[in-house]
């Protein structure tokens, strides 16, 4: 898959497998509600968009943005 409009190889990103989870526990009488979830678990770092400016007359650089690093988090919720 290539991140931009002239599918520049400096910009390309292969295939992959990425791994998000969410661990979730209710209590019986739904009061409280426990939740752990991630995302990008295995800290993948890969392109999600980019510019590359090589084609003539334009000075000629290539600039990328990466997805977001691992992120995990803990929710508690509790219902009154």
């Amino acid at each position: 898959m290539f991140n931009d409009v002239l599918d520049s190889p400096e910009l390309a990103r292969p295939g992959m497998t990425l791994l998000g989870s969410a661990l979730t526990f209710t209590t019986a009488d739904g009061h409280w509600n426990v939740a752990f979830r991630g995302t990008n678990l295995t800290n993948r770092h890969y392109i999600i968009a980019g510019n590359a400016e090589h084609y003539e007359g334009n000075i000629g650089y290539t600039q990328a943005t990466y997805a977001r690093p691992r992120e995990m988090w803990l929710n508690i919720r509790r219902t009154f």
